[in-house]
């Protein structure tokens, strides 16, 4: 699972792709994927307001699932550019 603290632009290129946020500052991901299929999973313990964009290029598949892992609601702003035949799916949860 790779750690985020900070703004990161990630290039999805593993089928499945595991994420965990925590820091106390707003934070903007940038995810960017070519022609294939992905998951990814997202596991917040603690951020400020969370911006999500994605890019899926021509033939991508983009499937996400957000899981809220702490006590306080998280403010979420999302976007999703989604070109010719490609797609993308978002799931959120809480515990």
């Amino acid at each position: 699972m790779e750690l985020i603290h900070v703004d990161t632009d990630i290039q999805l290129r593993d089928a499945f792709s595991q994420f965990e946020i925590d820091t106390e500052r707003d934070i903007e991901l940038t995810f960017s994927a070519d022609a294939g299929e992905y998951e990814v999973f997202v596991r917040i313990k603690n951020c400020g307001k969370l911006r999500i964009r994605t890019f899926a290029y021509a033939d991508a598949q983009v499937k996400y699932l957000f899981w809220n892992d702490n006590e306080h609601m998280i403010e979420i702003d999302e976007s999703h550019e989604v070109l010719r035949n490609a797609s993308v799916e978002v799931a959120h949860c809480e515990v």
